[in-house]
């Protein structure tokens, strides 16, 4: 007799009864290890109908996120501000809040000013809290951005360098238009290169001393000027390149590539000489002021690479970049209107969803230059209210990540599931392709409240991590199954590690993953004994004669 189920649900099903608890969630097995428990432990011909197990197969090889823990931020009137993965996939949160800081129920940080403090924290691996530290704010807060390298951590905000003593990691401050005794920059950005060597990047206002020590390298703007600078690891100035511009320019994100080279997103306003060895202003501010961005990539000694521009005929801002293992460059934004570039020498364009409205709305975009500064694609992500790329990032598999949020309705170009509704105020959206911009994999999140997507990191074991704030109940497992969290406080927020996994991933033998999805793809075992062991020559049992060569594929214990 056959029970017509659908798939998914055998899958949550199995999946929740099976799953390994890990603060306070359930990790989803993978659809191999899913497949093979099913497989041993109950009689597949009483239950399933060989159709219905086509169609559970056909579920599992497509592509998969396994939540694998999630931590709670809770506290008044919080905000993540900015968030880091260390080297050692660590991860550095930065915001403000006030009254008390806690971690998945527990209190860590318990003051705060009448207003607000700013705080820094940082999570293990594991999701665990390792330490936190207050900072009393007496200016006001600004948007910070946070970046390390060994035990350097740098804050963008308005306030005074302060240690931590438990790891002794030292932070340094790199205010934005505000003093700071050891280490003070108008930055807004920052990156580090392999060899611990720093780049900052943001905007000048009249004139600027970029020599820390007794030597003066001052650069005069005139107006408001974008600039990136580089310092050794020693933090002695190397060299500064400002962008003399007629208008109000700044540098908005900075990212350094492989090669070490450093590729700056500044906002434009008005024409601007990029290259000083040519006469006059090369790039001109496309259909009118305050609506375009350019482009820079500066080598390792701070020769101009290339530079390109991208202009709307009513307002755009690039709100990240990031490089793959190629040196191509990825960014992600908002744009209204109609959005300019060129692609092989041809101009082409982007038209908002909602731009010939009376008000009209803010549309996504996440676009890929090669590594000569050529634009490859551009892809649209609009809706019926505004929609805001926030982040990209790139795996070393070339997978490109793109997360970011909106009101009402969404509509991701080129993806399968294209159409999302949201449930509430405000909804985030996490939006996956490969390396040529085709769409993989498209999913959203959120409550009845105010959900927004701050961060997303990645690191090199198929895994990334998602930071976002919430205000109501919100099910955070991207329709694989579900995981509902609640808000503790009048500003929350979690942090989730997802193990992925995607189809157009080459299956790695013998990494303890299934890297494609794919459960009839050979993996670890591959005698298909159910023993991830290599060499393993007892198709029962995997602890004898580990050693002995075994005979693939034939089920039997070949000794």
């Amino acid at each position: 007799m056959a029970y017509f189920v659908q798939p998914h649900i055998i899958i949550t099903f199995w999946a929740r009864r099976q799953g390994e608890q890990r603060s306070n969630c359930k990790s989803y097995l993978t659809c191999r290890h899913l497949f093979f428990r099913i497989k041993k432990n109950i009689q597949m011909k009483n239950i399933l109908s060989t159709s219905i197990m086509f169609l559970l197969l056909n579920h599992c090889f497509s592509q998969s996120l396994n939540l694998e823990w999630v931590t709670l931020i809770n506290t008044n009137k919080s905000q993540i501000t900015g968030s880091e993965l260390r080297e050692d996939n660590k991860l550095l949160i930065r915001g403000f809040y006030q009254d008390y800081i806690e971690i998945n129920g527990d209190t860590v940080i318990s003051e705060s000013d009448e207003k607000q403090d700013s705080y820094l924290l940082e999570l293990s691996e594991e999701g665990k809290i390792d330490w936190a530290q207050r900072f009393e704010l007496t200016s006001g807060e600004v948007y910070n951005r946070i970046s390390s390298f060994n035990n350097h951590i740098y804050n963008h905000g308005w306030l005074l360098s302060y240690p931590v003593t438990s790891d002794a990691i030292e932070i340094h401050e790199i205010p934005i238009n505000s003093k700071d005794t050891l280490f003070t920059f108008p930055g807004g950005d920052s990156d580090f290169d392999g060899n611990g060597n720093l780049y900052i990047s943001g905007a000048i206002r009249d004139s600027f001393d970029f020599d820390p020590g007794p030597n003066s390298e001052t650069q005069v703007a005139i107006k408001g000027d974008a600039y990136v600078a580089k310092y050794s690891n020693t933090r002695n100035l190397i060299w500064v390149k400002s962008f003399l511009g007629l208008g109000w320019e700044s540098g908005w994100r900075v990212e350094v590539d492989n090669a070490s080279n450093v590729i700056m997103a500044s906002r434009l306003t008005d024409s601007i000489d990029i290259d000083p060895s040519i006469v006059g202003y090369e790039l001109p501010n496309g259909e009118g002021q305050s609506n375009s961005f350019f482009i820079v990539k500066l080598s390792s000694e701070g020769d101009l690479l290339w530079y390109e521009g991208l202009d709307c005929n009513n307002r755009v801002q690039i709100n990240d970049i990031a490089t793959d293992e190629n040196n191509n460059v990825f960014i992600t934004g908002s744009f209204v209107g109609r959005l300019n570039y060129t692609i092989n020498g041809v101009r082409d364009s982007l038209i908002s969803i909602n731009a010939d409205s009376s008000f009209p709305k803010e549309d996504a975009f996440v676009a890929k230059l090669s590594s000569e500064g050529e634009f490859e694609w551009v892809n649209h992500i609009g809706g019926t209210d505004d929609v805001y790329g926030i982040e990209v990032k790139v795996d070393h598999l070339g997978n490109v990540f793109n997360i970011g949020s909106y009101y009402d309705t969404l509509y991701i170009k080129s993806s399968i599931d294209s159409i999302f509704v949201s449930n509430g105020f405000s909804d985030s959206y996490l939006s996956i392709c490969d390396n040529s911009g085709n769409a993989i994999f498209s999913n959203t999140y959120g409550g009845s409240g105010f959900d927004w997507a701050r961060n997303i990191h990645l690191d090199d074991s198929l895994n990334f991590y998602l930071i976002s704030g919430f205000s109501d109940e919100i099910d955070i497992d991207f329709g694989v199954g579900e995981f509902k969290i609640n808000p503790g406080g009048s500003g929350s927020s979690f942090v989730g590690k997802y193990r992925y996994c995607l189809p157009n991933i080459i299956e790695e033998p013998y990494n303890g993953i299934d890297d494609d999805c794919n459960t009839l793809t050979l993996d670890d075992d591959l005698d298909q004994d159910g023993f991830l062991l290599a060499n393993d020559c007892d198709d029962n049992n995997s602890n004898i004669n580990p050693d002995q060569t075994e005979e693939p594929y034939n089920g039997i214990d070949d000794d």
